[in-house]
C-alpha cells in the first residue's frame, strides 16, 4: 500500500520511481490480484494527471492492459473505461493505447461491455475513429 501512494506522491518531472513501480507490477502482475482494488484506482489517478509524461502515462496504459490480460477488471470497468474514453481526445499514441485496451477489455466483459458502448461510441465518433 505505500508503494502505491508513491503514484500520486512523486513529483520530479522524470518519476523514476513510478517507473519502477510500474516495471515492477509488469513483471509481478500475477501476484497483485488481492491488491487490485489500490492499484487501478491510483494507475487511473495518475493517467488523469496532465502533469505525467506522455511516456509515462503509455506505461502505465501497458501496465492496465498487461493487467487486464491477467485478471478480471469487471469490478473496476466503470472506472477504467471511462478514463480510457478521456485519453481518446489525447495524444495520438496514447489514444492508440487506449483503444487497444478499451477492446481487450470489451472483449473480457463480454455482454457487459453493452453499458459502457454508447459513452464509447460517442467519444470515438468525436475523434473520428471508427469501432
Amino acid at each position: 500500500p505505500m508503494l502505491i501512494a508513491l503514484f500520486a506522491e512523486e513529483r520530479t518531472p522524470a518519476r523514476p520511481n513510478t517507473r519502477k513501480l510500474l516495471r515492477a507490477l509488469d513483471i509481478f502482475g500475477d501476484q497483485v490480484n488481492g491488491l487490485l482494488h489500490m492499484i487501478i484506482p491510483a494507475m487511473l489517478e495518475l493517467l488523469n494527471n496532465h502533469d505525467v509524461p506522455v511516456d509515462l502515462r503509455l506505461h502505465a496504459l501497458t501496465c492496465i492492459g498487461s493487467l487486464a490480460s491477467r485478471h478480471d477488471l469487471s469490478p473496476f470497468a466503470a472506472s477504467i473505461v471511462l478514463t480510457l474514453v478521456q485519453q481518446l481526445s489525447g495524444l495520438p499514441a496514447v489514444r492508440d493505447k487506449a483503444f487497444a485496451i478499451l477492446h481487450a477489455l470489451a472483449f473480457q466483459l463480454g455482454e457487459n461491455y453493452v453499458i459502457f458502448e454508447p459513452r464509447v461510441r460517442v467519444a470515438l465518433s468525436r475523434q473520428g475513429l471508427k469501432e
